[in-house]
């Protein structure tokens, strides 16, 4: 799967990815060019496949997937297990700037719970 089918995982019902049942890809295109510039990942091409991202870069799109649904809470277990320095402080700072817009985040190495 490539970018924005793995954006989509949780929103592709909706009427903003397609019509008719059917994914509309170049009107997803913006979307998907703003999550690789608002959370930092480097890609050559958004339409090739994940699993040639690297780890860090993935890491990255999970999160914009899942903080695009604007969740009341975020459990990350491990969240830069295996990612380099310049990845794990951007997953950090991630974590913590939707920590101090209200939403109660856990990392189970680093505190970051607000309540």
């Amino acid at each position: 799967m490539g970018m924005a089918d793995n954006l989509l995982l949780h929103s592709y019902w909706q009427q903003s990815a397609g019509r008719g049942g059917f994914i509309d890809y170049a009107m997803l295109k913006p979307a998907v060019e703003e999550a690789v510039r608002q959370y930092g990942i480097a890609v050559a091409d958004v339409n090739a496949p994940v699993r040639l991202m690297s780890g860090g870069n993935l890491q990255k799109l999970l999160l914009a997937r899942e903080l695009a649904l604007s969740p009341r809470a975020i459990v990350a277990s491990y969240p830069v297990r295996g990612l380099d320095i310049g990845a794990t402080e951007m997953i950090y700072s991630l974590l913590v700037r939707e920590r101090d817009r209200g939403q109660a985040c856990y990392s189970f190495r680093r505190i970051l719970t607000r309540y």
